[in-house]
């Protein structure tokens, strides 16, 4: 399902890729937009509505899991619960470690990822002590880690005393000095892609048409509007979620 999720995530990275807004600004909006605006018409939807914080966080999860791969370049990264068995008993962790949320290798070396998601405000946000408290105190008993990273899409992280050597906070200064060319990367998405589950039936001409109209209904049934095949495709990845 995560990769599902990262697939979401890329549609909406290219959704926006020709913005001249911040593309990281679009990219939260988009998550908000997509979680909040599913109408709830029963009560297990409603409950599940609930859940929404958490859809988001599992969301922005997936855009720092990106964020790892193409723009720092790290050789693995892994969601936890993907971590090999052998690695986690190495590195002292148990089946459920809770507060760390990533894994990723770069160079022969391991680092630990937490990542919180806020919704987006136009007032200055920080994450609290309180929030880091279980990751720190699980890195700190685990590893070795080359670093400590925390991801969030707010303005920073508060810690108390001074920052170790290991602690290395990804905030959102950083996330919207993302340049277009990385932005690029982290799409991959293909538009001549074609999931067949969810492309509309090419209808078959019937009626003879003139050299041009003829043209331009070829293009349209072949090549349809962008935008609706992007939102078929984000239909088709909700059903798998």
């Amino acid at each position: 399902m995560s990769l599902t999720k990262n697939k979401i995530i890329q549609e909406f990275v290219s959704k926006n890729i020709q913005t001249h807004e911040n593309k990281f600004d679009c990219l939260m909006n988009e998550i908000e937009t997509y979680i909040e605006g599913a109408v709830a018409h029963n009560m297990t939807e409603l409950k599940e509505k609930a859940n929404n914080k958490k859809k988001k966080g599992d969301l922005f999860e997936c855009f720092c899991f990106l964020y790892l791969q193409h723009v720092l370049n790290h050789d693995q990264v892994w969601f936890y619960k993907d971590f090999p068995k052998e690695l986690k008993e190495q590195f002292h962790l148990t089946k459920n470690d809770y507060g760390i949320d990533l894994l990723s290798k770069k160079d022969g070396h391991y680092y630990a990822i937490q990542c919180k998601y806020k919704k987006p405000s136009d007032k200055i946000q920080i994450i609290s002590w309180r929030s880091l408290s279980t990751f720190y105190a699980i890195v700190v008993k685990t590893g070795p880690w080359l670093k400590h990273i925390t991801m969030t899409n707010v303005n920073g992280c508060k810690h108390i005393g001074e920052k170790g050597e290991k602690d290395w906070s990804i905030c959102l200064g950083t996330f919207r000095n993302i340049d277009h060319f990385s932005w690029l990367k982290l799409s991959d998405t293909n538009e001549s892609e074609i999931i067949p589950e969810i492309m509309p039936a090419i209808v078959p001409m019937t009626e003879p048409m003139r050299e041009p109209e003829q043209k331009t209904k070829k293009k349209e049934a072949l090549f349809p509007d962008t935008e609706l095949l992007r939102n078929k495709r984000l239909q088709y990845y909700n059903q798998l979620i």
